[in-house]
């Protein structure tokens, strides 16, 4: 069982906006909220179309739906069902002890839709959940294909506003399934 906790939906598309606006060549601030909407879209769009967490947001995961995917004699890496995981924040045993700081998160794509490890000793015994933090804040983090749609969209839904043109996300969001290899 995977319950999103809470989501940020105002940081990332706040994190683009001067970006963006420089993209679009606008130089006044009239129109922010305006953009700032056709951020929130392009990534909610892109966030459905390729299965990546972007918005950062916290899960609770249910430990018996992990997945171990590979083990040496210490370590034991286990795949999450989110992706963009930057922080564990609790481990909680049955017992009730947290024993987080005894894992690490890997990813081989941060920003982009590879898939996220838990990596550390074993989880033994029966009623332990985990909280993470997934999805990205700084732009700095996100893959370049990305970054390049979200202007992309932001852009289109801008020159689109007065002529009532029809804009579809899809046409933008299919070039991201191309570029990136969701099997890292």
């Amino acid at each position: 069982m995977m319950n999103i906790l809470t989501v940020d939906r105002f940081a990332l598309p706040q994190a683009l906006l001067t970006r963006t606006k420089a993209h679009m060549r606008v130089e006044y601030v009239r129109d922010d909220a305006l953009i700032l909407d056709y951020l929130s879209q392009g990534i909610a769009a892109i966030e459905r179309r390729c299965n990546i967490n972007l918005n950062p947001s916290v899960y609770d995961l249910d430990g018996y739906e992990l997945r171990l995917e590979s083990c040496s004699p210490s370590l034991y890496r286990y795949r999450l069902p989110v992706n963009n995981v930057g922080e564990v924040i609790d481990v909680i045993q049955d017992g009730g002890a947290n024993v987080a700081a005894s894992y690490t998160i890997t990813q081989s794509d941060q920003g982009g839709s590879g898939n996220s490890y838990l990596v550390g000793p074993q989880l033994s015994g029966s009623g332990w959940a985990l909280k993470v933090a997934a999805g990205v804040s700084d732009p700095v983090n996100l893959d370049a294909a990305v970054i390049a749609c979200l202007y992309r969209i932001a852009a289109a839904y801008n020159e689109a506003r007065e002529s009532n043109a029809p804009v579809f996300v899809d046409e933008f969001t299919s070039e991201l399934v191309s570029v990136w290899r969701p099997s890292v």
